[in-house]
């Protein structure tokens, strides 16, 4: 059985602006002559959403977080946006629902990266600084400098298979690196090679998919962490690495797609 990745469950939190000395404008990307030519524009695809009204409340915020000694790559920051849309339209295939979001905002932090690492974990003291807990009923998507975090993805759920619950994701920028470093040299900033599912653009959209499976209260499947049922190949909650083949399930002690379903957040 193949080993699994650590993917890492801990609190994580929405991230708001803080400093207005942020000199790197959100949307000014696509003047930039170093966007990568592997990262094609998105297109923001809306289903309608007729079956639930869309509240503001509802809404995935999407936010790109960096410390104040450091200079943000607009190619990570454009990724951003093919990232959530590919994941939203995977989100609609395999649960026949899906989130709305909005475009990411770029925010500067008040320290700088090692400042964020003092005393505890960089992430929790980035959201101490912030003063926004996990009972926020928001649900943000935070991507992260490499100088702060440099892999894993957190998130955070206050119950499992609540629809009404909801958590918040952050992940490394580079989780991008697979397209914009390897796609040139072919290997990923890690050390590990182009194809490698720690060097590979579809393990980690799996990766986000998997922590925004937790912020909608979604669990590990019940009994893969020590058996070898069928369904845990089947799911993105336990085996994410293998997206976009995986999907969502409705099993004893594991209904995914009923608690997505029911979710205040897909539509």
């Amino acid at each position: 059985m193949k080993t699994i990745p650590s993917f890492v469950l801990a609190l994580s939190l929405l991230i708001v602006p803080v400093s207005s000395q942020n000199s790197f404008e959100p949307y000014i990307i696509s003047s930039v002559a170093t966007l990568s030519k592997n990262i094609p524009k998105v297109q923001y695809i809306d289903f309608g959403y007729s079956a639930k009204e869309i509240v503001p409340e509802h809404i995935v915020k999407v936010y790109y977080f960096y410390p104040n000694d450091y200079q943000p790559d607009p190619r990570y920051v454009e990724a951003i946006a093919i990232f959530v849309e590919e994941i939203r339209l995977w989100f609609k295939e395999k649960s026949g629902e899906t989130f709305k979001s909005v475009p990411a905002q770029i925010m500067a932090g008040k320290n700088n990266a090692e400042d964020y690492k003092k005393d505890g974990p960089a992430w929790a003291n980035i959201y101490k600084e912030l003063g926004i807990n996990c009972d926020t009923k928001e649900v943000a998507l935070i991507f992260v400098a490499r100088t702060i975090e440099h892999g894993n993805g957190r998130s955070c759920s206050s119950d499992w298979y609540h629809a009404d619950n909801n958590g918040d994701v952050t992940v490394s920028e580079a989780t991008f690196d697979a397209e914009i470093i390897a796609s040139e040299t072919g290997v990923c900033a890690n050390g590990f090679a182009l194809g490698d599912w720690r060097c590979s653009a579809n393990a980690q959209r799996g990766g986000i998919a998997h922590e925004l499976g937790h912020a909608f209260s979604l669990s590990h499947p019940h009994g893969c962490d020590s058996s070898g049922l069928d369904y845990c190949d089947r799911s993105v909650m336990w085996s994410w690495w293998n997206w976009p083949d995986v999907g969502f399930i409705e099993e004893e002690h594991t209904p995914e797609l009923s608690t997505l379903h029911k979710s205040e957040w897909l539509y």
